[in-house]
């Protein structure tokens, strides 16, 4: 398989990706999420930045990102541009680096996950993507230009715990791959050596970055990591990645999922390096899903990132065993017809999404912001029963920092410590209490935000100000109802 050549028809194929994300983030509401990132970046110092990854869970790198943007004062927006950005970098080096014919190409980037939940849901995942791609379009010459590809590895150990699960093996298949070819003179044994102690370097700064506090939210998941695990995960994982939003647990679809990605595979099974690669790539991701992350096609979608990366690597490795000529011939065609199928099926769910983006709110965050900008309520004293939930409007809003009831506090970013998940969980009657208590005498100049209607009965002394005015397809708990505080018992 070798690499794409540049024609028209991929500048133009570029060319449309980029303006459907334009389309999605035009009409994407971003969600909690999404703002907590923003909101670190902004209201936070670069240290605490660096020492609230422990309390994420996830590495600096797409923090710092923002750190600039954010703090230069830009709009909310500001994020989901440089994600889009991302994304048409990593899908243009796809669409002209990958050996894939043009129609997989096509439905690839056009598929669920590198069209919408990657792109358009502007987190840290699509960096770790343009970093896997640009590492594999680099891997002819990792041994020529070492210290570059070493720095890339070491960027991509750093941007994501699903991309330290790929770079890892690429560390050591690297090592392997040094202490082998070490006596070729191609090899600058010195710079490929300096090389490798940067990419083991970035194993230990990724676990200092993602190893929880003593007060974590994650840190009782880390230390008991054997109390709650789900063995079955991996398998409704793989059905997500190829078939999201439909069949939920139904073993017919999981079979033919798992199936699906077993004969994709077969490729990569045929060179021993590329699929140490690929299936300790899964095995970490898989244990991820056991033990911890599961039930969220943000992580799901890896599977199929893998998966094309794996095929991906293929170009650079002969098959360690050789097939029947006609039978090779059969197979490759099979496979890219399966692999084109299921791929078409990722375009339809992101044709839907697409749609349910324009019609609907993803959150009902941004309606709610921009009441409050164009009532010139910022500066109101606002009391949210959910602060978690809530953060995602201040993104919206550079200098307001609501009550969080729950907290007992004024606050903007929202850290993941034991107790203040806990604390977040507030009925609409204790954030009541909670206003009443704190702001006595502050009838009329007090705002309630809650995210579930007060019942008949009990809005006495306050009025509905607003609520989210369309359905919200996916956060269903960022529906928000504002109520002004009028006085009263």
């Amino acid at each position: 398989m070798g690499l794409a050549r540049f024609r028209p028809a991929s500048v133009l194929l570029i060319l449309a990706y980029s303006l459907l994300l334009i389309l999605g983030i035009m009409h994407h509401e971003p969600w909690r999420d999404e703002a907590q990132t923003w909101l670190a970046a902004r209201d936070l110092s670069i240290i605490d930045n660096l020492r609230y990854t422990r309390y994420d869970a996830c590495p600096a790198l797409w923090n710092l990102l923002l750190v600039p943007f954010a703090k230069a004062g830009l709009p909310y927006s500001a994020q989901a541009i440089l994600n889009l950005l991302i994304a048409v970098v990593a899908v243009s080096v796809f669409v002209l680096r990958a050996p894939f014919t043009f129609l997989t190409k096509t439905f690839f980037i056009f598929s669920y996950y590198i069209a919408y939940e990657y792109a358009v849901i502007a987190r840290h995942f699509m960096l770790a993507i343009l970093l896997i791609f640009i590492i594999i379009s680099f891997y002819r010459q990792r041994f020529s230009r070492p210290l570059l590809y070493s720095f890339l590895i070491f960027l991509l150990s750093n941007s994501s715990p699903f991309a330290f699960c790929f770079a890892f093996p690429l560390v050591l298949v690297y090592i392997w791959e040094l202490a082998r070819e070490k006596s070729s003179p191609s090899i600058n044994v010195k710079s490929c050596l300096m090389a490798a102690l940067i990419m083991c370097f970035s194993a230990p700064l990724f676990l200092l970055q993602v190893y929880p506090y003593p007060d974590s939210l994650h840190s009782a998941v880390f230390h008991n990591i054997c109390t709650k695990i789900s063995p079955a995960a991996p398998l409704l994982a793989v059905k997500n990645a190829f078939l999201p939003f439909i069949g939920g647990q139904n073993p017919v679809l999981i079979v033919l999922s798992l199936a699906c990605l077993i004969f994709l595979s077969y490729p990569i099974f045929l060179r021993p390096r590329a699929s140490f690669i690929y299936l300790s790539s899964l095995g970490a991701l898989f244990s991820g899903f056991i033990f911890h992350m599961r039930g969220e096609l943000r992580y799901d979608g890896f599977i199929l990132i893998f998966l094309i990366s794996g095929l991906w690597l293929c170009a650079y490795y002969p098959p360690g065993k050789t097939l029947n000529t006609a039978l090779e011939g059969s197979l490759k065609k099979i496979h890219s017809f399966v692999l084109n199928i299921f791929l078409s099926f990722l375009v339809a769910f992101s044709i839907y999404s697409y749609y349910l983006e324009i019609r609907y709110y993803f959150s009902g965050a941004g309606d709610m912001a921009a009441f409050l900008v164009r009532n010139n309520l910022t500066q109101d004293t606002v009391v949210a029963q959910n602060g978690l939930s809530s953060s995602a409007i201040l993104a919206y809003l550079p200098k307001t920092r609501f009550w969080y009831a729950g907290h007992k506090r004024f606050s903007s970013h929202f850290i993941f410590t034991r107790e203040n998940f806990l604390a977040n969980h507030v009925t609409k009657e204790e954030a009541i209490r909670e206003l009443k208590s704190r702001f006595p005498d502050s009838a009329g100049r007090v705002l309630l935000l809650t995210i579930e209607p007060l019942e008949v009965g009990r809005q006495d002394g306050f009025e509905l100000l607003h609520r989210t005015k369309k359905r919200v397809f996916r956060v269903e708990d960022e529906v928000f109802y504002l109520y002004r505080y009028k006085g009263g018992d």
